[in-house]
C-alpha cells in the first residue's frame, strides 16, 4: 500500500473521494479546535496558515468553515503568502536574529 502525503489527500477530497473528504474533516476539526483555544488564550483576531499544508485550499476552506460556527472566538483565516517554504524563512530569520544579538550587544 503506498502513503499519501497529506496535500495528497486533502487533493482527493477535492476531487470527492469520500475516505480523503473524512481525513479532511478530521485534521480541520483538530486545526480548528488548536486555533479557537490559542485565540481564546491570547485574544487574536487573525490567526495565519504556512507551510505546503497549512495553505492547502481545501484545508482552509474547511477549517475557516469549522471556525466561523463557533461562538466566542472567530479569528479571521488567512494563508501564508510565504507558502511551503514559511518554515525555512522563519528558521533563516531566527538564526539571523541570535547572530545579530550576539554580534550587537
Amino acid at each position: 500500500m503506498a502513503s499519501l502525503k497529506a496535500t495528497q489527500i486533502f487533493d482527493l477530497a477535492k476531487e470527492g473521494d469520500g475516505r480523503a473528504i473524512e481525513v479532511l474533516r478530521y485534521v480541520a476539526r483538530i486545526v480548528a479546535n488548536m486555533i479557537t483555544d490559542i485565540s481564546l488564550l491570547l485574544n487574536l483576531d487573525m490567526v495565519i496558515l504556512g507551510g505546503g499544508v497549512g495553505i492547502h485550499p481545501s484545508l482552509c476552506r474547511e477549517t475557516d468553515h469549522l471556525l466561523q460556527r463557533h461562538e466566542f472566538a472567530r479569528p479571521v483565516l488567512r494563508s501564508s503568502g510565504l507558502g511551503t517554504e514559511a518554515q525555512l524563512l522563519g528558521a533563516i530569520a531566527l538564526g539571523l536574529r541570535r547572530v545579530e544579538a550576539k554580534l550587537i550587544p
